[in-house]
């Protein structure tokens, strides 16, 4: 599947004469389209063509705030199209084309140095993002979970596929029964607190932060960027990892806090994001799941399989 014509045209003369290559859907499976333009077989820029949900005054949204730290090496650089804009709307879609960005997730055997310049790298975005005096609020997320896991609640699940598979998502969905009663009381908890309170990343997990050795190379898909605590993107991040005890997580916090002075991350708080956005998101696939028109199954299971992985590996079961 090529790019429509009337998109590349609307892009630089550079642009239009790549060869397009259509990308694997990510881990999110929200109807986007990223292709990889390239120019005599060198990869350049990327075109993406944005989920339902990313209307023009949200993408507005999106690209100011990549606009504020395009001095960034990481951060991938808007093309304008001659018109002047960064974005255009074709067949009720929004598209844009930004620069390729080299390098390789380590989304399945991240180090712990991959791991610090990962939060180091977050910390700068928070800080380019932070206004002078950061507002206080309370959490969006956690707000969120609560609405999600009061969902899963009601849901009658019936899984269909083949009889392993269905035995996989039966045993999945009774691991999230098991953990729904202590990660409503521990969002509770969190709901009376107030905040710093600023842009966020919104997806910052293992997928969307790509390494040249051990070097941060790109930080990519900033669709979700919107404003909450900052304990929300570090915990994204080290939600799909091996869990890690107090002392290491206070190291992170300290990390995220050297790129980022007078933020200082709630160790508590970052425990209780990154244990109960394990739950939550494995709840959300298996929602998904059970929607009339579901994610293909081939593409949720690694996600579902590795999530069961650490949450069984965190409650030690």
């Amino acid at each position: 599947m090529l790019p429509p014509p009337p998109v590349l045209a609307a892009f630089p003369s550079i642009v239009r004469d790549c060869t397009w290559t259509p990308l694997p859907p990510g881990g999110g499976l929200n109807g986007g389209q990223v292709w990889r333009g390239d120019v005599n077989g060198e990869p350049l820029f990327a075109l993406k063509r944005w989920p339902l949900s990313h209307d023009p005054g949200r993408l507005q949204f999106v690209h100011e705030r990549m606009r504020q730290v395009a001095e960034l090496e990481f951060v991938p650089k808007l093309v304008n199209a001659p018109a002047g804009t960064s974005w255009l709307v074709h067949d009720n879609r929004c598209w844009d084309v930004t620069t390729w960005m080299p390098g390789e997730s380590s989304f399945s055997d991240a180090s712990e140095s991959d791991t610090l310049n990962a939060i180091r790298a977050v910390g700068t975005l928070h800080r380019l993002w932070r206004s002078s005096t950061p507002t206080n609020n309370r959490s969006g997320t956690v707000k969120s979970r609560l609405s999600l896991l009061s969902e899963w609640k009601k849901t009658r699940f019936e899984f269909a596929g083949p009889l392993k598979e269905v035995r996989e998502l039966t045993d999945a969905n009774e691991l999230v029964r098991r953990q729904v009663a202590a990660v409503t009381e521990q969002l509770t908890d969190c709901t009376r607190f107030n905040r710093d309170w600023l842009p966020i990343h919104g997806d910052f997990w293992p997928e969307n932060v790509l390494f040249i050795g051990h070097r941060v190379s790109a930080v990519l898909d900033f669709g979700n960027v919107h404003h909450d605590w900052p304990e929300v993107d570090v915990a994204r991040f080290l939600a799909d990892l091996p869990p890690l005890d107090d002392p290491e997580l206070r190291v992170v916090a300290e990390e995220h806090e050297s790129t980022n002075p007078g933020v200082v991350l709630s160790v508590p708080i970052l425990g209780v994001l990154i244990s109960t956005g394990r739950v939550c998101s494995l709840a959300n696939w298996l929602l998904r799941l059970n929607r009339p028109e579901p994610p293909p199954l081939h593409a949720a299971l690694p996600r579902i399989r590795r999530l069961v992985s650490v949450i069984r590996a965190e409650a030690g079961i």
